[in-house]
């Protein structure tokens, strides 16, 4: 998933070399479960300008364009992510209605404090976008989560192409990528 992750960030995120990080419970290359061990060989071999192990506190420090990690981690960790953020927001709001003057705040910053939380779910999930880029090989359908109608990132992903620049590196070889298909 790492080269398709690359593809999606190089062409739609813009980042002309994106940084590729593998998910672990340490920056040491030892650390991890057998899957991540051998990620990071894969990885490290596959011509994608690969940084390394990166932790949780790494997510969102930005030393990473792309992070890889196994669809379970990477569901949970899109979740936790999702209902911190909406947990912050309740909070907040739950603070702005303390008295006249913090409600009087929220009236006047409503719209920016909607428009923020919206932005950091939309950047958490064009982020993780990659990942799903990379395991859809078809064109969703209008009934799939990932419609392009109702997905922003889904309508990316078929704008620019990226199953089909996926494929295509796939069949050069490109960055280690290879077919599970006959």
């Amino acid at each position: 998933m790492g080269g398709h992750a690359h593809i999606y960030a190089r062409n739609i995120l813009g980042v002309e070399s994106p940084r590729v990080g593998l998910l672990s419970i340490g920056e040491e290359a030892g650390k991890g479960n057998d899957l991540v061990r051998e990620t990071f060989k894969l990885l490290k071999e596959s011509g994608l300008n690969f940084i390394g192990t990166l932790k949780g506190n790494d997510i969102f420090n930005g030393n990473a364009d792309v992070i890889v990690c196994d669809g379970f981690t990477g569901n949970v960790s899109l979740k936790v992510i999702e209902s911190a953020t909406e947990t912050l927001f309740h909070f907040l709001k739950q603070e702005f209605s303390r008295s006249w003057r913090t409600r009087l705040g929220y009236f006047l910053s409503r719209r920016r404090s909607r428009a923020s939380r919206s932005a950091l779910i939309t950047r958490v999930r064009r982020r993780a976008a990659a990942g799903r880029a990379g395991r859809h090989h078809h064109q969703p359908r209008a009934s799939s989560p990932g419609d392009p109608e109702r997905d922003p990132v889904a309508g990316e992903v078929v704008d620019h192409r990226v199953n089909q620049q996926i494929q295509d590196e796939i069949r050069r070889g490109a960055h280690g990528l290879q077919s599970v298909t006959a």
